[in-house]
């Protein structure tokens, strides 16, 4: 974990915790709140990373923006159970949900929330249990989810292996962009949720299962423009007998037209065995964890991926918000007007997670400022 832009690292011992999605909020009195998904059992902790208590029946959290007032946060149950909404350590079925045919695994809420703007406050990922087919919900305020729309299932050899992973652009109240980090690709919509588009980032082989890691956007994006920049991490490994590494292009790669067209910035060194996270700071620093086959890590690059080093120079006393720490490693910037302070002093706050040989970061930055209603269940 680093709190100073990732100039120095600590590693948290993090008892009872599962390595799996992280969520990083704030409480009453601004300390660092750390909540860990988990199918049986959803984890918090109070002591940054420390240890892990229950705090939840299980499944992935998005917290709300009254978080700091009343612990709020919604849970996709990651199972064939109802979601569920925990108000001051309450919990109240969203009603509706638990549908034995799909099975929900992210909510997604508008950085607006919850207000939408032109296009649903809430989008809800799913998936389809008999077959596996990813598909997205447009949803109410109150979490009332309808309207599925099925993505693709190609006969592919792309795979994720986080189910399918929603990312709201900063603009999404204006031009509803979200990207759909699915078990077959990327997709996008710039319809709220209502349609979507595959994104063709690497050339399928055949032969080789493709992983699209994680993605984020530049602090800036905007749909229409000037800033159409985003990162995805790849990576690649052989299901036939006898191929031998480097199996594909793996690595990082980089649009800067909104996912039309990728070019690779880190596919050789440290990289060639893949990029298992990405993330882009309110600066415009990166952060990307690697796989170089044998080892993994965690680097940090100041020039847009040209270069890359263990720690990046400390950013002093910048305040950033709260990152909410998931299956992807991201820190893009929100509106300034729903950011919020984590502590004067607080830079960056980053988990890595190694599982056995390969470097797994978690996180995607998530913004608390404005004082909201209270939240409550509604039906889908």
């Amino acid at each position: 974990m680093s709190r100073d832009g990732g100039a120095s690292w600590r590693r948290a011992e993090a008892h009872n915790w599962v390595p799996r999605r992280l969520v990083i909020a704030l409480d009453g009195r601004g300390r660092e709140v750390f909540y860990g998904s988990g199918a049986t059992l959803l984890m918090r902790s109070d002591d940054l990373g420390e240890s892990f208590n229950p705090a939840g029946s299980g499944g992935m959290p998005t917290v709300l923006p009254t978080q700091q007032t009343d612990g709020a946060f919604v849970a996709a149950s990651l199972g064939k159970r109802s979601d569920y909404v925990v108000l001051n350590g309450n919990a109240h079925d969203v009603e509706g949900s638990g549908d034995p045919e799909a099975t929900d695994t992210q909510f997604a809420l508008s950085p607006t929330y919850p207000d939408g703007g032109a296009f649903s406050p809430v989008v809800l990922a799913s998936v389809v249990s008999t077959t596996g087919r990813p598909m997205v919900l447009r949803c109410t305020a109150d979490f009332t989810c309808r309207n599925a729309v099925h993505l693709s299932q190609r006969d592919s050899a792309l795979a994720t292996g986080n189910g399918t992973t929603l990312t709201l652009a900063p603009d999404y109240p204006e031009h509803g962009t979200v990207f759909a980090d699915t078990t077959t690709g990327l997709e996008k919509s710039t319809d709220g949720g209502a349609t979507f588009k595959h994104l063709s980032v690497v050339q399928e082989i055949q032969g080789v299962l493709t992983y699209m890691s994680t993605m984020a956007l530049a602090p800036a994006y905007r749909e229409d423009g000037p800033t159409r920049t985003a990162y995805v991490g790849v990576r690649q490994v052989p299901t036939g007998i006898g191929m031998a590494a480097p199996y594909a292009p793996a690595g990082l790669y980089k649009t800067e037209d909104g996912g039309t067209t990728w070019t690779t910035i880190a596919t050789t060194g440290l990289f060639v065995g893949g990029a298992t996270a990405v993330a882009v700071a309110p600066d415009g620093r990166l952060f990307a964890g690697y796989s170089d086959g044998h080892t993994g890590g965690l680097v940090c690059s100041l020039d847009d991926g040209r270069s890359w080093q263990s720690s990046c120079p400390a950013s002093g006393d910048r305040p950033v918000d709260a990152a909410a720490i998931g299956p992807s490693l991201s820190t893009a910037a929100s509106h300034p007007e729903t950011t919020g302070v984590i502590g004067s002093r607080t830079a960056l706050i980053v988990f890595a997670a190694s599982l056995l040989t390969m470097s797994t970061v978690l996180g995607w930055v998530w913004r608390v400022r404005r004082q909201r209603q209270q939240h409550g269940t509604g039906k889908r």
